[in-house]
Order: C-alpha cells, then structure tokens, then sequence
C-alpha cells in the first residue's frame, strides 16, 4: 500500500493493475508507460501477494486534516488506483479481494473485539459497471465497500443504475475530468457521495481553464444540496470553495 496525494484518501492499494479501456486521459495508463515492466504492459494482473497489506497498514501517523477529521481510527483506502478492479474481472480475484474488505470491516464489532490486525474502508472505482452484476454477490456486500462509478459526460450517467447492486454501503459518482454540464434531471437522488475533479496535465481542464466549469459545479451542489449528498471537490478543479465532504459525516 502507498501513501497518497489524492484528496479523498490515505492509500492507494493496488492487487490489480491495468486495464482494457484506452481513455486518453487516463494517468495510470501514462504511468505504466514509463514503467512498462513493473505493469505488465497495464494489461489487467493480480498480485495475489499485495493481499496481506491492508492487515498490517494503521492510518498513516501523518494525515490530510479533513480526513483525519472524519475518520481518525480507520483508514481510506482507494483500491485499484492503478487499472480497473472490473476491466477483465475474475472470479477468484475479486472473492480474494472481497475476503479482505469483510476481513478488515471496521462496522463488525465481533472482529475489533478479538482480532487485532487494522481497518480500512475501500473505495472502488469502476469504468465497467455492468460488470459489479455478474462478478458481486448480490445483497451481500460489506459496508466498507464504497463502490463508484467514472463519469465524464451525461450519456454515461446511466452507468450509475449499476450501483443499486450495493445496498449496504456507499454507492457514489466521481465526475473527474468532469467534460460538460450534467443535467439535474439525470441524476440519481440515492447517491451517497459525488466526487467532482478537473484534468490535469497538458489538457488541463479546471475553473481557471475553462470558467465555465464553475457554473457545472454549482449546478452539482445545489442538487446535492436539495437531495442531502456530501460532496467533495477536489483541489485540481480549481473551485473558488474548499468542499470536503464524507458519506455519513464522518467516523464510523
């Protein structure tokens, strides 16, 4: 596992990498360039000896303010940063993944009670929805699973029907690089949480590049506003207001 800069979490946590799509924006696919052998050509790879890591990671002694805030006992761990955990799934990766986030379930008192190893939420982001129906077992998903959804543009927001598959845990949106204004009348109102980011790189695209964003992100607040969703913004949006928001309001 690694410390990370990404906003909304303490680690990145990689027992897949790669993945099939070929977004032109993707920065995991960029890095896998430069290091084409420690990513297999970001062709989608388990790495059956990353498992044991989340047993043995605390929170990090050193943490963003607002995450340390919401959760000082448990850490966010952002889970396939590098790749697409449901690009090529299999069976029997994703049932050893899940062994994990059941295993390191901060909501079940009996494991804090007698067993010692640490805890973590996990966040999973997927371009390939369809795919959480046919490799998840339905109804019977932990709650530190927070399962997302990638989405750029209005006629992907049907992608987020998928979600319903979790009706335990969180079940969120994270529009980055967010492309064009979303309609209101398109989004779902069980959402949990919604992520909004800009582009960074040699397309950057934020408020300060294209000022129209900033009126697409107002529009996304005061949806979550009216249907009560936490929203966060991240940094590389360029938003005037520092909006970071968590599922619950908090530690568990």
């Amino acid at each position: 596992m690694n410390l990370t800069k990404i906003d909304w979490c303490d680690y990145t946590w990689n027992p897949i990498t790669g993945c099939t799509n070929s977004c032109e924006y993707c920065y995991a696919r960029k890095i896998a360039r430069r290091f084409p052998e420690k990513f297999n050509g970001f062709k989608p790879t388990f790495h059956e000896n990353r498992l044991i890591e989340p047993y043995k990671t605390p929170p990090p002694k050193k943490r963003k303010p607002w995450i340390k805030k919401a959760f000082p006992n448990t850490s966010l761990t952002f889970t396939v940063s590098m790749g697409d955990m449901f690009a090529a799934p299999d069976f029997l990766w994703i049932n050893k993944i899940l062994r994990v986030f059941w295993d390191c379930n901060p909501y079940d008192k009996d494991l804090r009670l007698h067993f010692d190893h640490k805890f973590h939420i996990f966040q999973v982001l997927t371009k390939f929805p369809s795919n959480l129906w046919h490799y998840l077992p339905h109804d019977n998903l932990p709650m530190n699973l927070w399962l997302g959804v990638t989405v750029n543009f209005n006629k992907e927001l049907p992608k987020l029907d998928y979600l319903t598959i979790h009706r335990r845990g969180i079940r969120f949106v994270s529009f980055e690089p967010l492309f064009e204004e979303i309609r209101e009348a398109l989004l779902p109102r069980w959402l949990d949480w919604i992520i909004i980011g800009g582009m960074t790189g040699s397309r950057k695209m934020n408020c300060e590049t294209n000022p129209e964003m900033r009126s697409w992100i107002e529009n996304i607040i005061n949806f979550a506003d009216k249907h009560d969703i936490p929203i966060f913004i991240k940094d590389n949006a360029k938003y005037q207001e520092k909006i970071r928001e968590f599922p619950y309001g908090g530690e568990i």
